[in-house]
């Protein structure tokens, strides 16, 4: 049987995976910015710095060049963070507290400092944000991986969702709600798709059978108004969505009707191939598209249901699945977005059973899950946003 690893050792193995990819990152930024002379540049301004940073001197090798490590690297994004990096890793939410962090993370390491899980999870997530922001997708794979098998601080806590052998009600669904979220307003990986985990959604609110929360993306809009992620909680299942409420402007909505039919085809597809890691963990988790017409008598009552489309994202693409092929479902539901006379919310996302899914139901690696099905749904985020190759 395998030795455990020790918090440590993740966050050394994640350092060493993130290093070869992140030197050729830095070094050709560098010289595409600076010519042929940059290393001079660099050490020129690494000596500048040396005092009021308290750097170490910079080591060369034979041929006297830099001799890079993770802390002359990191920290060499830093110096030229103004004029080189920040047009090209803050568009891809890696701002400068992140460079902070991993620095300090990579001196904890030199100095031998001890690491819990849950610092050395939250090292991990920023080390795979930063890895796919600089196109490093094989080092990216790899961290993913310790990301999901790494056991978390939180997990003296946050122990699954239990309600397939505990009866829910609204006390205990809120408070393990409140546990989730909170988890996972740590997870750098949200990050990658918009999320700023430092703004206020709305409080736990009862919905009948079930208690959800939001996430909201880093847009100047109000969370009722704007895409955001609803994580739900209920009695027979979570669902991890993200949601284009009905009082969003209609931008969001113009940009997945520009996409037209097939193109919506395309982005639903997309995500769906994206679903499969979390299939390939979770077979039991369903993928899908849900779209609800709803009205309130009074702002006092609850709202009344007038039409609601609940789709298997599977129904669309002809894979041989169990689920059978129906891509007449999807077009309705491009059809009444594209001819929006009422109160209509639509969402993407994943719903996790707990009958078939004993990994959601009772298990401190639940909440990866989540984080993985919103990030699955990042080519539906990308077409409301408006971004490029939402439906290539």
């Amino acid at each position: 049987m395998a030795k455990k690893k020790n918090a440590r050792q993740y966050v050394f193995e994640g350092m060493e995976i993130l290093f070869y990819e992140l030197t050729h990152f830095v070094k050709g930024r560098l010289e595409s910015r600076h010519g042929e002379d940059w290393q001079s540049k660099f050490v020129k301004k690494w000596d500048q710095s040396k005092d009021n940073w308290r750097l170490p001197d910079l080591q060369f090798d034979k041929n006297k060049k830099i001799d890079w490590d993770q802390l002359v690297l990191l920290r060499g994004i830093q110096l030229f963070w103004r004029d080189d990096f920040k047009t090209v890793l803050e568009p891809r939410y890696i701002g400068r507290a992140v460079i902070k962090k991993l620095i300090k993370d990579r001196n904890k390491l030199a100095h031998n400092k001890e690491f819990d899980y849950g610092v050395a999870g939250r090292a991990l997530d920023s080390m795979l944000c930063l890895a796919r922001a600089v196109g490093a997708d094989k080092a990216a794979a790899q961290i993913d991986l310790m990301c999901y098998v790494i056991p978390r601080a939180s997990d003296a806590a946050f122990k699954g969702f239990p309600f397939r052998d505990v009866d829910f009600g609204y006390s205990e669904g809120k408070k393990i709600l409140d546990i989730a979220m909170d988890e996972l307003r740590k997870r750098a990986r949200l990050r990658e798709i918009g999320i700023d985990p430092n703004r206020s959604g709305r409080s736990i609110h009862n919905d009948g059978g079930s208690v959800w929360d939001v996430l909201v993306f880093d847009v100047p809009d109000k969370w009722r108004a704007s895409p955001h992620l609803t994580l739900g909680v209920g009695s027979e299942y979570v669902s991890a969505m993200v949601t284009l409420p009905n009082k969003a402007p209609a931008k969001y909505r113009k940009s997945l009707i520009k996409l037209n039919e097939q193109g919506f085809r395309r982005m639903v597809g997309k995500v769906l191939e994206e679903m499969r890691s979390v299939l390939s963990i979770c077979p039991g988790m369903e993928p899908r598209l849900r779209v609800r017409q709803r009205r309130r008598p009074s702002p006092a009552e609850p709202p009344l249901m007038d039409a609601f489309i609940d789709v298997d994202l599977r129904t669309c693409i002809n894979e041989g699945d169990a689920v059978k092929f129906q891509p007449q479902w999807i077009d309705a539901v491009f059809d009444a977005l594209g001819n929006k006379k009422s109160n209509i919310e639509l969402q993407i996302g994943a719903k996790f059973p707990y009958r078939t899914c004993a990994a959601i139901a009772k298990h401190p690696q639940a909440i990866n899950l989540v984080v993985l099905a919103w990030i699955a749904c990042k080519p539906y985020i990308d077409a409301l946003f408006g971004r490029k190759n939402a439906a290539a």
